[in-house]
């Protein structure tokens, strides 16, 4: 398994914002699953999870920031704390097999 923290920069009301994401790539079963987890904010504001084998799309997850709570009312810590609770709550489901064909 490699854990590849990501960063990069989003214009957000025409001002650079820093966003954080999780990259982790999930041997099981002969397969490498690569779960790519990153805040977006269009059209609006969510967490997305992408869940890929060989450059395939297998599983995107969207949740909306605004599910959580107000998105304006959360910090970066409570950010941060749900997208890695999104991001390694796929990761385990592909260990246990949830996603075998």
């Amino acid at each position: 398994m490699l854990d590849r923290p990501v960063a990069g920069l989003i214009l957000n009301r025409g001002e650079a914002t820093m966003i954080e994401g999780l990259n982790t790539d999930v041997r099981h079963r002969g397969r490498v699953y690569h779960v790519q987890t990153q805040q977006t904010l269009h059209p609006t504001p969510a967490l997305e999870t992408l869940i890929l084998v060989g450059g395939e799309v297998l599983v995107r997850m969207r949740s909306a920031l605004s599910a959580l709570s107000s998105p304006a009312a959360l910090t970066r810590v409570d950010l941060r704390h749900a997208l890695e609770l999104q991001h390694w709550n796929l990761v385990r489901k592909i260990r246990h097999g949830l996603l075998d064909e």
